[in-house]
């Protein structure tokens, strides 16, 4: 059994004479199943390029090859308001951008390590019911491990958002009916802007 471990190391803001660094989030990643189908999202993209050498013309990488990639073609993302979207094609994954002087402006890495399955939420913070969905159900349920409002979010491999809620209980329900087959993300924030996020299969 695996779990991914996402880390979006220093983003290094090369000048010719300053260098200062901040720090990207991985919002969530979904594990490639089948090709391209996997997700990553990180961000703030406002930070991608930097001040100085690296705010000028810059160079992508993926490494390995081929690793991840944008439907729309090369730079292998896209962004959506301030958040970046890769398709994940294989794991381990890094992002890399250069300079034109050959400086690293920002580098990020999903990796693999054995543990526990990725279908689960590594802090038990919550589970759903059936996983994966079959033809012959439209509500998921959502069993949460602390008792207040959350607020849920459904994301497909593209990072569309699908659906979108709260939930009121500690045993709730999720209407995906209409929902097309594939594989998701469902983020739950907790009252304290807690955000953890399982993978949904929908067949």
């Amino acid at each position: 059994m695996k779990i991914l471990r996402w880390l979006c190391v220093p983003l290094l803001l090369s000048g010719l004479e300053v260098s200062a660094q901040t720090t990207l989030t991985t919002y969530y990643t979904i594990p490639p199943v089948n090709g391209c189908d996997g997700l990553w999202a990180f961000g703030p993209a406002s930070d991608l390029w930097g001040t100085g050498s690296c705010a000028g013309p810059v160079t992508y990488f993926v490494s390995p090859s081929g690793c991840a990639e944008s439907p729309f073609g090369w730079p292998p993302f896209w962004i959506s308001g301030d958040t970046v979207y890769s398709n994940l094609c294989s794991l381990p994954c890094d992002f890399q951008t250069w300079n034109m002087e050959g400086d690293l402006c920002a580098y990020c890495q999903v990796q693999v390590s054995i543990g526990m399955s990725v279908s689960e939420d590594p802090n038990k913070a919550f589970a759903v019911f059936p996983n994966p969905l079959g033809t012959d159900h439209d509500l998921v349920e959502v069993r949460l491990n602390a008792v207040g409002n959350h607020a849920f979010a459904l994301f497909d491999a593209q990072g569309r958002l699908w659906k979108q809620g709260t939930l009121r209980n500690t045993v709730d329900r999720i209407d995906l009916d209409g929902i097309l087959p594939g594989p998701y993300m469902l983020c739950v924030t907790d009252q304290d802007g807690v955000r953890r996020a399982l993978r949904l299969v929908i067949q």
